[in-house]
């Protein structure tokens, strides 16, 4: 069965807050294509207002939004929201609010830092768009939040199930008002997991769900995630995430002094990210079947989506080339780019 995706980025066509006919136009056609390649869903990714991770409610334009759902669903396909299981935006109204107290912090009361948008400059490059993330305890108030966030979806937009990000931190949270037990945010993982298609489930069992691995090695956590999803997006990345890694270690500590320099960091990563996602560890097809046959210890085949950030057309190739050997399917992703510049390569 083709369970092919497609991983669509939403200011691809808009970052305007009115509607915009040109965007439709431009996503309609993709679709269109999307629809020919025998694409099942789409994974849409995008940020409340000012790429603000974590509040989902609405993306730039929740009029667009509804017209490009629309547009799948007649096309016969299934739209699926992108949430962020573990991080929270520093610049949102949220964060403000509730950032201290839902967060997981070090023994010395230090807010763990998540994802900076200087780590990937070219998918950022409009200065406008930075955002700096601090990791949320799953065992605080940000479980329920998240669930309502969820409910939101469910309830004023036609989707058709959840994609869930970001469940490969593991820290040890030592905030006292969450869990005595230092390990409460890695097990708190994934009973958030769990409780989150639960919801979508009981809301419509037709519904999907996806997760990420994050191109992590399976460990304990990661498995019981795993078990309670219907599918796992394996993102190939230059190297398989380590979460204990040293450089992991000291973007979670110190992620907010690379926030405070990122003027002066933002081009030693364009150059150092360019080279790693450009190296042949991303086109080694005996590794990411190794990547396959990791996962089928936990999942089937063909309920694993591969997902490359080579953004070009080698990088598919290679994907296209495991997945008949394996039997897993293809995400499709081309940065920032629109789907239809893959149709001179693909039809």
């Amino acid at each position: 069965m083709n369970n092919d995706s497609w991983f669509c980025v939403y200011h691809t066509y808009s970052t305007s807050y009115s509607s915009s006919k040109k965007a439709i136009k431009l996503f309609e056609k993709d679709v269109e294509f999307a629809e020919k390649l025998g694409i099942k869903y789409i994974i849409m990714e995008d940020y409340y207002k000012n790429l603000n991770w974590g509040e989902y409610s609405v993306f730039w334009n929740k009029e667009n939004l509804e017209k490009m759902i629309k547009i799948i669903h007649d096309h016969n396909m299934k739209f699926i929201p992108y949430i962020d299981a573990t991080e929270l935006t520093i610049l949102g109204d949220t964060y403000k609010k509730f950032g201290k107290k839902w967060s997981a912090k070090n023994k010395w009361g230090k807010i763990y830092s998540g994802f900076n948008s200087i780590f990937l400059p070219l998918a950022y490059p409009n200065p406008k768009f930075d955002f700096f993330t601090r990791l949320m305890c799953p065992k605080s108030g940000w479980h329920d939040y998240l669930l309502d966030q969820v409910n939101f979806l469910l309830n004023n937009l036609q989707i058709d199930g959840i994609y869930i990000d970001r469940i490969d931190y593991r820290v040890k949270c030592y905030d006292v008002n969450h869990e005595n037990n230092a390990m409460h945010f890695q097990n708190g993982i994934p009973e958030l997991i769990n409780d989150i298609v639960n919801e979508v489930k009981s809301f419509d069992s037709n519904y999907v769900s996806i997760m990420n691995d994050s191109c992590m090695p399976p460990d304990e956590i990661m498995v019981r995630c795993i078990k309670s999803v219907d599918f796992v997006l394996s993102e190939l990345l230059p190297l398989d995430w380590n979460p204990n890694s040293l450089y992991n270690k000291i973007n979670i500590e110190w992620g907010d002094l690379a926030w405070k320099l990122r003027k002066l960091l933002r081009p030693i990563f364009q150059v150092f990210v360019e080279m790693q996602f450009h190296s042949e560890s991303m086109t080694d097809i005996n590794r990411i079947k190794k990547i396959v046959k990791r996962l089928s210890a936990n999942i089937n085949p063909d309920r694993i989506l591969l997902f490359t950030h080579r953004k070009d057309i080698k990088g598919l190739k290679t994907i296209k080339q495991v997945v008949s050997q394996t039997g897993a399917n293809i995400c499709y992703f081309v940065g920032l780019k629109r789907l239809s510049v893959l149709k001179n390569d693909l039809l």
